[in-house]
């Protein structure tokens, strides 16, 4: 299985590049959370992937420091008002990505009195889930080094672990359907479904190793990678 990590990323107002904002009396940052796993050893955030919850929190700070206890919030989500036309007194926002490679959301925030506050927007990249292979060493454990597309099998005996990145982790395991096959013949494997241990002596010259992933009730949520192996 893979290991949930839940990445909180905080774009401040005054951060220059693709973050367009503008306060009045007051600013607001956008923290991103998004539901998707990487390994855990993996340096990097966890971003948002075609059919995985993305959750927006806007977070207001006044001129005095004091937070707005009375604001509401205008969602906006490619230039196009959520919610309707109404202000909601929510400070959080969710959707799920389909199709899109990209995602501007924004938000004008203002008082009781209906003055505006303070408005920000960020882009946020949609990642395809991706796959990549690692060896499993029997002394030294999982190798962190990502395998190459063309490997050379050198010894007797090899596992490798296939690692899904940007997949929905609230998916639960009876949903996700996960396959290896060796030379488009597909194989069974005995514990965990994305290890496999390969014999020298069961391979050909050259062999294709291919692993997939699915989830069955998001078909966006999915991914199939292959490996070449020579001996």
């Amino acid at each position: 299985m893979c290991t949930l990590v839940v990445v909180c990323f905080t774009f401040s107002l005054y951060t220059t590049g693709r973050q367009t904002a503008h306060a009045s009396s007051g600013r607001v940052d956008l923290i991103v959370y998004t539901d998707t796993t990487v390994p855990p050893f993996y340096g990097g955030h966890s971003l948002p992937s075609s059919g995985s919850k993305v959750t927006v929190t806007a977070l207001v700070t006044l001129q005095n420091n004091n937070i707005c206890k009375s604001c509401t919030y205008l969602w906006k989500k490619d230039g196009t008002l959520q919610n309707g036309v109404t202000a909601t007194p929510d400070a959080t926002f969710s959707f799920t990505p389909k199709f899109e490679t990209r995602v501007v959301i924004g938000v004008e925030v203002r008082d009781s009195s209906g003055a505006l506050v303070a408005s920000n927007a960020q882009v946020l990249p949609i990642m395809k889930p991706e796959l990549y292979f690692y060896e499993q060493n029997p002394l030294q454990g999982l190798l962190f080094r990502t395998l190459s597309n063309k490997y050379l099998f050198i010894g007797e005996e090899i596992t490798l672990r296939a690692y899904p990145y940007f997949i929905n982790s609230s998916i639960e395991q009876k949903d996700l359907l996960t396959a290896w096959s060796i030379n488009g013949r597909e194989v069974q494997t005995v514990e965990n479904p994305y290890l496999i241990t390969l014999r020298k002596e069961d391979l050909r010259d050259k062999t294709q190793l291919t692993f997939s992933v699915r989830n069955l009730k998001a078909l966006l949520q999915g991914v199939e990678e292959s490996i070449s192996i020579r001996l």
